[in-house]
């Protein structure tokens, strides 16, 4: 999985990616709600959790993030609901399939054990490190660099800045440093043109028709502020296109003077959230809570913990509840009381915070501490997930570290270890298929 690189070396190649470019928007964004829902934490595999970059956004964003990003483009928004349905479709009709991958030791002696181990993880000093992390979100991103422009034969070059930065980085022995890592990205050249009020740039290499569009600076005068707004433009049609959804969220910022530039590239967590539901507060309507209904109901556990954070709507869950036999007896934002066939349980949402890290990895991280009771037996369920610090990057946590191959800015291999995750959701498995309603075979 490739991260945004800080360097700005100009996305605005969202023009250089033709009429694909633009109808590919809307999947480009979708692919956050798409990925957060499916991807399974617990798994290890690091590039399920990322959402990947698409080229359609290339040149525009890597001024302020580079454009060594992945892309997926399979992703679509209907996943969110295609999941829900398959789930659906998987309890009531796999039950013969659930006997195989459930495992047989979940007697309560696996339970305490694995009460024990979360609870001490929960209250351990990774407490301390994750509330700090989270409560410092990235919501920005500074690059920098040289500006020449040549006004006979129109073309503009940015060439950025010298870029380091600090990253946990394994060694050829096996041992982890937290050390700056040379991120330098090269520049680029674009023909511009003014059009009314708007600075038009093209590349050599792309389109002669499709061309980035930057707005909000003076006409004829390439220096001063331009806003970036995710949209290109079609000479040949005249025809406007942008990014419906990640417009909403994001704003890229260029300011152009003699021999500089200063490229910003803006995060509005709150309307990122808003738009894709992510890091709801209300769990009783999440993903999450559908899978323990159709667990608890079946006894097959299949969930992961990402799930936690993804609205999946009320009319969902009132279809759920009714499916699975469910009655609620006491509701609180963190905590509900329900009844499954005259079985009850609890589910307590001790703590729960995530954070979609749209610069870093592109990727959701969160720290969950549950707990779900039948009054006889407790599961406990901890899980952190985060991009590597100092304070983790550490040899001793080298278990908990997802590593990605990079290469940096002069080419040369190395191994970054990315996301630092510590989860004990197979034992939490396990131990809600044992105080299920139903047994599976």
């Amino acid at each position: 999985m490739k991260k945004f690189l800080f360097a700005i070396t100009i996305s605005l190649a969202l023009a250089a990616c033709g009429d694909d470019s633009s109808s590919n928007a809307d999947d480009n964004s979708s692919t956050v709600i798409d990925t957060a829902i499916e991807s399974d934490s617990s798994s290890g595999d690091k590039d399920t959790s990322s959402v990947d970059s698409d080229t359609s956004s290339s040149v525009a964003d890597s001024l302020v993030t580079s454009s060594s990003s992945k892309v997926n483009d399979s992703s679509s928004a209907t996943k969110a609901k295609e999941k829900s349905s398959s789930s659906k479709a998987k309890d009531s009709s796999t039950n013969k399939d659930s006997s195989s991958t459930k495992s047989s030791s979940s007697a309560p002696k696996d339970t305490s054990s694995t009460k024990k181990d979360s609870s001490s993880f929960a209250q351990n000093s990774f407490s301390k490190i994750s509330d700090t992390y989270f409560a410092n979100k990235k919501l920005s991103t500074t690059g920098t660099g040289s500006l020449s422009v040549d006004e006979t034969q129109k073309t503009i070059t940015l060439t950025p800045d010298p870029y380091f930065q600090k990253e946990c980085v394994v060694e050829s022995n096996g041992s982890v440093s937290w050390k700056d890592v040379d991120l330098t990205t090269t520049g680029f050249t674009a023909q511009y043109e003014f059009h009314e009020d708007s600075l038009l740039l093209s590349f050599s290499e792309e389109s002669d028709s499709i061309v980035g569009l930057l707005i909000g600076g003076t006409p004829g005068n390439i220096y001063g502020t331009w806003s970036y707004p995710l949209c290109s433009y079609n000479r040949n049609t005249s025809e406007v296109k942008c990014e419906e959804e990640r417009n909403q969220y994001i704003t890229i910022t260029y300011n152009f003077s003699p021999e500089r530039y200063t490229g910003t590239n803006t995060l509005d967590y709150d309307a990122f959230v808003a738009l894709y539901k992510i890091g709801t507060e209300d769990y009783r309507n999440s993903y999450f809570m559908s899978s323990l209904f159709s667990a608890l109901y079946y006894g097959y556990a299949a969930f992961s913990p990402n799930e936690l954070f993804i609205d999946l709507g009320a009319e969902e869950i009132q279809s759920d509840l009714e499916s699975k036999h469910v009655t609620i007896v006491n509701n609180s934002n963190a905590s509900q009381t329900f009844s499954i066939n005259e079985k009850t349980y609890t589910i307590s949402v001790n703590k729960a915070d995530a954070y979609y890290n749209y610069y870093d990895f592109n990727g959701l991280e969160y720290i969950i501490s549950l707990t779900v009771t039948d009054g006889n037996v407790t599961c406990q369920f901890d899980d952190l997930r985060m991009s590597l610090t100092q304070d983790l990057c550490k040899s001793e946590y080298s278990e908990y570290f997802s590593l990605d191959d990079e290469k940096d800015g002069n080419g040369n291999e190395y191994t970054r270890a990315e996301i630092f995750e510590k989860s004990n959701m197979d034992e939490f498995k396990k131990c809600i298929e044992s105080i299920a309603v139903n047994q599976a075979p």
